[in-house]
């Protein structure tokens, strides 16, 4: 996947999106793999148009088990539709509007931290918000997940080793 090709277009659209999931774990020091972007974005119209520009370019589709199937990309499909797993021409793209396990955009918002990601600003999930997000999906794998970055915490909270 090309995630810097994926993050430039939505920081040169100036979306309103903070990054969780795999790549933010990653951001955050986790020894994960991941193979799509994860990110939770405000629902205000104006930010719905910036995403739709961001991503026009890069042909989105409706991931489904099969196949993807065409959707009509304009801030209208937006008005019927949350969360949405996308294939684009850069890799898979989960774009959600509403995540188990935290308040919701805003408070998350609030709380992300700024990063450098591919020389880009990026707006990450904390460390706790990507363990409460892990934990309410109910998902072994993210439960492993939640796991690593209750370590990851731990080593964040104490400082390295003397």
């Amino acid at each position: 996947p090309d995630f810097e090709g994926i993050l430039r277009s939505l920081v040169e659209s100036n979306v309103r999106f903070v990054l969780i999931g795999g790549l933010a774990m990653i951001a955050q020091g986790s020894a994960n793999l991941t193979t799509d972007i994860d990110f939770i974005y405000s629902r205000n119209p104006e930010n719905i148009e910036r995403i739709v520009r961001a991503l026009r370019g890069i042909h989105p589709k409706l991931r489904t088990p099969r196949e993807p199937v065409s959707i009509s990309w304009d801030a209208g499909f937006f008005s019927n539709v949350f969360n949405m797993p996308l294939t684009t021409d850069m890799g898979p793209v989960d774009l959600l509007a509403e995540v188990p396990g935290v308040e919701g955009f805003e408070e998350l918002w609030s709380r992300a931290q700024e990063m450098p990601l591919f020389g880009l600003p990026i707006r990450v999930a904390t460390v706790d918000d990507l363990i409460k997000m892990k934990l309410a999906t109910g998902r072994p794998k993210d439960a492993q997940h939640a796991m690593q970055l209750q370590a990851l915490k731990k080593i964040l909270d104490e400082g390295p080793p003397e």
